[in-house]
């Protein structure tokens, strides 16, 4: 074997042992994955920052985005999110939203509003059980003169 081709082999060898590297390292990565978003266990639980409207009879429900200014399901859940993390925030979102909801006679039966993260489990969820089951109110206000 000349020299030429020892080094092709050599350079070849060093590469089939760089990429095999993450099996006897046990890290995840290019090029080979156990891909352990699939494969580990995964909390259950799901944290959900919304806008929430309570009616007279305490009965409560998410709101339409429209109502938080936006048309757009993601936009609407990152302006809950980013109000969950400060308090004014949540406090002038939740002003905003009830003035909306004032105006609006498809909204007549809300009272008030909420700005709150809410955590559910994600299996006992699509199980039927929409219940949360832990929620942080970060705002609270009422629609119009309702208390």
């Amino acid at each position: 074997m000349d020299a030429e081709t020892r080094r092709w082999a050599v350079g070849g060898a060093a590469l089939v042992l760089l990429l095999l590297w993450p099996l006897v390292h046990g890290r995840d990565g290019f090029p080979l994955s156990t891909y352990p978003m699939f494969s580990s266990p995964r909390d259950t639980h799901a944290k959900i920052a919304h806008v929430v409207g309570r009616s007279a009879d305490g009965s409560a429900a998410p709101l339409r985005p429209a109502l938080l200014g936006t048309a757009e399901i993601m936009q609407a859940s990152q302006i809950a999110r980013n109000a969950a993390k400060n308090g004014q925030r949540a406090a002038d979102l939740c002003a905003r939203v009830a003035a909306r909801v004032g105006a609006s006679d498809d909204d007549a039966n809300i009272v008030s509003i909420e700005v709150r993260t809410d955590e559910f489990d994600a299996i006992a969820y699509w199980n039927g059980v929409r219940k949360p089951t832990k929620s942080n109110v970060h705002a609270r206000c009422s629609v119009g003169g309702s208390p």
